[in-house]
């Protein structure tokens, strides 16, 4: 970041920046910004930054080249802590147009160097509004999961005897119901399962017990046919 050339200006001269030097978040509250320690500190670290350029160029910009304790002087810090603890800004920051709570960033954009001060220029960079929500608290005096028993006058006390109306909360249907299709899950997969166990036992079966079309199942034995005087001689065998 560096210096641009000055301005003369009716209250004195301004001082531009070659690069724009945007700040943290900040709050507003509808009447002042709120300052953090995260923009305190990076303003003052800022801060630094602008007077030690402007010590750099003390021979160039002045007529009459002031000290680093001058400058100092004349560049107070931005924010303070006062004696409650509390943040106070010490220069002039520019408000939303809306007037209304949100939150913004700021861009310094200059120093106005007058005789006695030597003062930051601020603009707003973005500012968004708070989106309103409503605030009302209904919380309920029992447990959502509580099952309650009400009657038509709740005043008077119960008879003996008298049927009694217990409300179920949307929270327990809402358990109730993710049970009960965890429940048809379950028993789908079940099913799945059984069907494919069947399925690998049939095939097994028919893997191990059947032939192919030219198998024969007396392969192990000789069911060649007879010859003729062979089977004179087995019948002669037999008488």
């Amino acid at each position: 970041m560096k210096l641009l050339a000055p301005e003369r200006t009716a209250e004195g001269y301004k001082l531009g920046f070659s690069e724009s030097v945007i700040t943290p978040e900040l709050s507003f509250d509808g009447a002042n910004w709120v300052v953090s320690t995260e923009w305190m500190r990076a303003t003052d670290a800022l801060r630094l930054r602008v007077l030690g350029l402007l010590f750099e160029a003390r021979n160039s910009l002045f007529k009459t080249s002031p000290s680093q304790k001058t400058l100092e002087l004349l560049l107070t810090p931005w924010v303070v802590i006062d004696i409650s603890g509390a943040y106070s800004i010490k220069c002039q920051l520019p408000l939303p147009e809306s007037q209304k709570n949100g939150k913004g960033t700021l861009e310094l954009v200059g120093v106005l160097i007058k005789r006695d001060a030597i003062l930051p220029l601020w603009a707003i960079q973005m500012y968004t509004e708070n989106t309103p929500v409503v605030d009302f608290d209904w919380e309920e005096t029992a447990p959502d999961t509580e099952l309650r028993e009400v009657t038509l006058f709740e005043s008077e006390p119960t008879p003996d005897g008298a049927q009694v109306i217990h409300l179920q909360t949307d929270e327990e249907y809402t358990t109730r119901k993710f049970v009960a299709k965890e429940r048809v899950k379950e028993a789908r997969l079940k099913a799945i399962l059984a069907r494919r166990a069947a399925e690998v036992e049939t095939n097994r079966y028919f893997n191990e017990f059947t032939f192919a079309d030219n198998e024969s199942t007396f392969s192990e034995y000789d069911i060649s046919d007879f010859s003729e005087e062979e089977a004179e001689e087995t019948d002669e065998n037999s008488s």
